[in-house]
């Protein structure tokens, strides 16, 4: 790689480490790209040089913020006396980097997932597919635990397992007092339940 292509990624890297902390102190809303140019040490235009608009530097500190592998369920864990520990070491799986993630960061991409108003919808397209990521193993395991059974019972276990834990994720972001471990509990708690009935 040469110099100048180092530079820009240095320039690159400092523009998403000053945007996050800006959208952790700020919000997404109230954060100017100006600001985040100040911080990074850089002209405000050299921002776009890099990034069209203010959302798509929140979708990048996004994607590097949770970054993430596939967990993949064994098949000695689709027994039912397996169910809590193979849920519980794929919650760990997912959420180990969520320590590393300030919740006001958190809050702000679950705004702007609700007010993207220009026909696009990056953060929400993003958040979807960071959710796919998780439910795909979430699937494959209840298809081993549930070998025999309808599409359309597959279909509403993954539905129950899918709203239980946006809802307690939700949770976990709105609620400054929820710790990670509760949340993980609470996910363990409800995954269990739905995946044993």
């Amino acid at each position: 790689m040469g110099k100048r292509e180092e530079k820009k990624q240095e320039t690159r890297r400092r523009i998403l480490v000053e945007a996050k902390r800006i959208f952790e102190e700020s919000g997404f809303e109230r954060a100017k790209t100006l600001n985040i140019a100040k911080a990074a040490g850089i002209a405000e235009g050299t921002i776009f040089n890099y990034f069209d608009k203010k959302i798509d530097i929140l979708v990048d500190v996004i994607k590097e913020s949770f970054a993430m592998d596939i967990y993949q369920f064994k098949a000695e864990d689709a027994v039912p006396d397996r169910i809590e520990v193979a849920v519980r070491d794929c919650l760990d799986h997912y959420f180990a980097n969520v320590d590393l993630v300030n919740k006001s960061l958190l809050a702000v991409v679950f705004n702007a997932s609700l007010v993207e108003s220009d026909g696009e919808q990056p953060v929400l397209n993003l958040m979807t597919a960071l959710d796919m990521k998780m439910m795909e193993p979430l699937e494959n395991y209840i298809q081993m635990l549930r070998p025999d059974a309808s599409d359309r019972e597959l279909e509403t276990i993954l539905r129950l397992v899918s709203s239980s834990f946006s809802l307690i994720y939700g949770e976990f972001i709105l609620n400054s007092e929820m710790t990670k471990e509760q949340m993980i509990e609470n996910l363990l708690d409800c995954l269990v339940y739905v995946l044993r009935k």
